[in-house]
């Protein structure tokens, strides 16, 4: 126990610490520096090693355990007390019986599959499960936050995982490997909320290939607030879909930690400067918090297509503006917070621009004009009824394959 001990964290009072802001943000610094940790060494073994014994500290977990598929295969273990659940799965591992593609399959929506006692995170990368994060809780389960945070890391590994599988030896992703890969990013697709959040909510999204790299969520900060983000990562498929995912995780914690639209998009830019530029990916983003008591609509961008407002009584158009350029080009860009006052019955459109740049067979796009009188004629209707008359106005319109990731968020003020 002594390095969960020094850590400060103890899996005895893994409860009582859970929902306190200040351990939200320690923890999230300490996932952020295993981050740059594991970006400093060379070696698998090494990286296995540390990030197995950090985040087994960082978790309060009695052991872990990490597992790394053929042609690599190697299994590292590290405990803390005895684990029989732990030793179990280690021999069903080894001997080939525990049904470790079964976790790739969406799990109530979550990227941690919580099995006899234990929580357990696949690494997966190009469709494939690479290797294997295990984790004795005692028959615990982690807090929201925890979970957010850790996938950080965990995309992190599989990438780190499956660029040295590949270089040893491709993996090839069968038709499959890759429909389960797309199941496991719908997963990650937000639900409407339940409980009122002042917003009548309709979402679509699409993607040109197996996955995609737009991204939308809805996060609910408090009783009166609902957060509405959309991103569009440059190019589209299996990598863009991995960096949509980093963005994800990244995002989920920001918009916690600061009430400010502005600030959020600051920090996400600050944090994606250097990962962009390493990885050659660029992204736009929409962050916007809308307000149920006082109808109001903060917001910020950066590069992103200008979300459409259609007002209810007067069937005006209005466009959200913002300031930037894509995320990740400059690691100073400054952003500037503006607000919108919204009333019953008003329409609010985010998209990417792969909705409206989709082309018929004369090359013709589907553009923002056709867009706009479908919101404008249908705009006393529901979300759900606007959005279907948007998909079938489009299918229409053009009978021609996607290129391009398509995303639509149609809400109503209630």
């Amino acid at each position: 126990m002594k390095d969960a001990q020094t850590l400060g964290i103890h899996s005895r009072r893994r409860n009582s610490l859970r929902g306190v802001p200040s351990e939200r943000i320690r923890k999230a610094r300490m996932f952020a520096t295993l981050s740059r940790k594991l970006n400093r060494l060379a070696d698998g073994f090494a990286i296995a090693r540390e990030a197995l014994h950090d985040l087994r500290g960082a978790l309060g977990a009695d052991a872990g355990l990490i597992m790394l598929r053929p042609p690599i295969d190697f299994l590292y273990m590290r405990h803390s007390a005895c684990s029989e659940a732990l030793h179990l799965l280690e021999v069903e591992l080894r001997e080939g019986t525990y049904p470790i593609s079964d976790l790739l399959q969406p799990y109530e929506g979550c990227s941690v599959v919580y099995d006899a006692g234990l929580a357990l995170i696949p690494l997966v990368w190009r469709g494939q499960i690479v290797g294997l994060l295990a984790f004795d809780l005692d028959g615990n389960k982690l807090a929201p936050f925890e979970e957010s945070s850790l996938m950080f890391v965990v995309n992190h590994l599989s990438a780190v995982f499956g660029m040295r599988v590949s270089e040893v030896g491709p993996l090839v992703s069968t038709p499959k490997e890759m429909q389960n890969a797309a199941a496991v990013q719908q997963s990650f697709l937000p639900r409407v909320p339940e409980q009122s959040c002042g917003l009548a909510i309709a979402t679509h999204t699409h993607s040109a290939d197996f996955v995609g790299g737009d991204y939308f969520d809805l996060v609910l900060l408090d009783r009166e607030k609902i957060g509405i983000v959309i991103a569009d990562v440059e190019g589209k498929g299996v990598a863009a879909a991995l960096f949509s995912n980093m963005l994800r995780s990244t995002v989920h914690f920001l918009t916690r930690e600061t009430p400010s639209t502005a600030a959020v998009m600051g920090k996400v830019n600050a944090i994606f400067h250097r990962e962009a530029g390493f990885a050659r990916k660029l992204f736009s983003m929409f962050y916007a918090v809308f307000n149920t008591t006082q109808k109001t609509l903060m917001y910020s961008g950066s590069g992103h297509v200008r979300p459409i407002v259609i007002r209810a009584a007067t069937n005006e158009v209005e466009r959200l503006h913002s300031e930037g350029t894509l995320v990740g080009v400059a690691p100073g860009q400054q952003f500037c917070e503006k607000s919108l006052q919204l009333h019953e019955g008003d329409v609010i459109v985010f998209f990417t621009d792969g909705l409206t740049d989709r082309a018929n067979t004369g090359g013709e796009p589907f553009g923002e004009r056709r867009l706009i009188e479908i919101l404008q004629e249908r705009r006393k209707y529901s979300p759900e009824e606007i959005l279907q008359e948007v998909l079938r106005t489009m299918s229409e319109f053009s009978t021609l394959q996607t290129e391009d990731d398509a995303t639509i968020l149609i809400t109503k003020v209630l």
